[in-house]
């Protein structure tokens, strides 16, 4: 009998510009979730992808690759979007994983927690 597969997961509570904020790193294997909220629960689903290169073809050179991130379901916040281009450019140098699914709501969007949560997030890494 084959052993399942046991899904990586790490849990975080950190104050971020003085917020509660709950992250959750988990690793599928195929894909990255990550869970972060200040507010207890999901507002909005962000998925974000290596499509590759203009010449159909995978770089871990991050400069070089196309990179497609979407709003899945909630509100279309930029700073959403931006954090989830960010991540999955990390992500995806770091360990050669080309999708995560980032569940996020924040009350501060403001640049300098973005930058904080961002390290949070890579200090929580399952990849």
């Amino acid at each position: 009998m084959a052993n399942p597969q046991i899904v990586q997961s790490k849990k975080s509570l950190e104050h971020v510009e003085g917020l509660p904020t709950l992250t959750v790193c988990s690793n599928f294997g195929n894909k990255i979730m990550i869970f972060v909220t200040q507010y207890g629960r999901i507002g909005t689903m962000v998925s974000a992808e290596v499509d590759g290169l203009s010449h159909g073809e995978y770089s871990t050179d991050s400069m070089s690759s196309i990179f497609t991130v979407k709003v899945l379901f909630g509100m279309e916040e930029p700073a959403y979007i931006v954090l989830a281009r960010q991540l999955i450019e990390e992500i995806f140098r770091s360990s050669n994983k080309n999708s995560i699914l980032l569940a996020i709501s924040l009350k501060d969007k403001s640049i300098p927690s973005l930058k904080c949560l961002k390290n949070v997030i890579i200090a929580n890494r399952t990849w």
